[in-house]
């Protein structure tokens, strides 16, 4: 069944289909929200590990020079390996979590890519006022926002070949 062959729609439905495209445009940008927000933790995690790294081999060299010849700091030796264990091995945990169900995404986001293809048809027939295909408008923008941000967010670059 067509557009063309369905009968023109009430305002009830109308709003039907302003809030479902609300809501998806919504939960998709919600999604790709989260996803910025960690990988900014996660370049965030890798600095500072990075950091602490060359802080514990630092300062495992400085102990090592200011203590030659003494007992002392071969015993320290394996303390320090912990201590570098320690602060490098939490940032891997971390940037192997995640992974924001993928899935899930994309399939939102293929739901709000068909639903502004059928909505953009149904507001052509649908529009009865000016306040209603107004409004229709600005929800038709805000999903394809949304669908943009997915695009930025979660789509793979694409490999030129030589």
């Amino acid at each position: 069944m067509t557009m063309e062959s369905l009968p023109p729609p009430d305002s009830h439905e109308l709003s039907k289909v302003m809030g479902l495209l609300r809501e998806y445009a919504e939960k998709l940008r919600l999604l790709c929200e989260d996803r910025i927000k960690f990988k900014h933790r996660q370049v965030l995690i890798i600095v500072l590990g990075t950091l602490s790294g060359v802080m514990t081999i630092l300062t495992v060299t400085l102990i090592m020079n200011s203590t030659r010849g003494e007992s002392d700091a071969k015993d320290a030796i394996p303390l320090m390996a912990l201590l570098a264990g320690l602060v490098v091995i939490p940032p891997i945990f971390v940037l192997i979590r995640d992974r924001t169900k993928p899935y899930a995404v994309h399939q939102v986001a293929a739901t709000v890519e068909r639903m502004i293809r059928m909505a953009s048809q149904y507001g052509e027939h649908a529009m009865q006022s000016v306040g209603d295909r107004f409004e229709f408008d600005i929800r038709l923008a805000e999903a394809e926002a949304s669908l943009r941000l997915y695009e930025e967010v979660f789509r793979e670059p694409k490999r030129q070949l030589n």
